[in-house]
């Protein structure tokens, strides 16, 4: 059976009661789904105006007979069992459960995406996941989840803007700056890449308006860093904070993650 790693979140009620619960109802499932391990619970701060107070995170392994999208709808009516909404996006939630890796397999769809999109960058997904998969190659990024995790704790930060053109690069440069002066904002060149020290992220911000000073297509970008901001973001500004804010806020252990006897 594949090794799987799921990604527990919540904001509301006892959180870490809620996650007990789920962790013994997934270990009585018995045959189609076996649950190997946990990680510590962590203390994070929110991502988004709207998600509410501070979150409780936590990551656990399990081994499943059970396709990634079989396994999905298990994982959704385990949320919807305690009260998960899914109306509004990045809102307070009781409990959130992420399908984070499935073994070595690669999903590209509507409703499953797999590995996580945004797992090689958030701290909350990695502290805990270091602790029970600190080995474990990303499908993706071809290194290991430690790895992942250990480019996020060099300093300075560094944030490389790539594509769009250079007004859209310099607005969003400025104001990123004034966010997040701890961190370093600049223009991604290939051609110096080699040379430089890579950007932690480099965010790709889209070709349409490509000009000759950003000829870097999102093919050329180092695969372990590179970041494809969706075409629907509104504001690129807000969105690029967001992964700042998740990539650099460091989550605190604050207890044990056990099953309720």
């Amino acid at each position: 059976m594949p090794r799987c790693f799921l990604g527990l979140g919540g904001n509301i009620g006892d959180v870490r009661q809620t996650f007990a619960i789920v962790l013994s109802d997934l270990a009585s499932l018995g045959e189609p789904l076996k649950v190997v391990q946990a990680s510590r619970i962590y203390r994070t701060l929110p991502v988004g105006e709207d998600a509410g107070g501070e979150f409780r995170n936590a990551a656990i392994e399990v081994e499943t007979d059970l396709s990634p999208h079989k396994l999905l709808a298990l994982l959704q009516s385990l949320e919807r069992a305690h009260g998960r909404n899914r109306d509004v996006r990045w809102s307070p939630r009781p409990l959130d459960i992420d399908l984070i890796l499935y073994g070595d397999q690669i999903v590209s769809g509507s409703r499953l995406q797999i590995p996580h999109p945004a797992c090689w960058y958030r701290r909350f997904v990695l502290d805990p996941l270091i602790e029970i998969a600190a080995d474990v190659i990303h499908p993706v990024r071809r290194v290991t989840i430690g790895k992942l995790h250990a480019r996020l704790l060099a300093q300075p930060f560094r944030l490389g803007l790539a594509g769009g053109n250079e007004p859209l690069q310099s607005r969003i440069a400025n104001a990123l700056r004034d966010q997040f002066p701890q961190i370093a904002v600049n223009e991604w060149n290939a051609e110096k890449g080699a040379q430089e020290l890579q950007p932690t992220i480099i965010a790709w911000l889209g070709s349409e308006e490509a000009s000759a000073s950003t000829t870097s297509g999102w093919d050329s970008l180092p695969r372990v860093s590179r970041l494809n901001i969706p075409p629907n973001v509104d504001d690129l500004c807000e969105y690029l904070s967001d992964v700042l804010r998740s990539a650099t806020d460091r989550p605190e252990p604050v207890g044990m993650l056990t099953v309720d006897e």
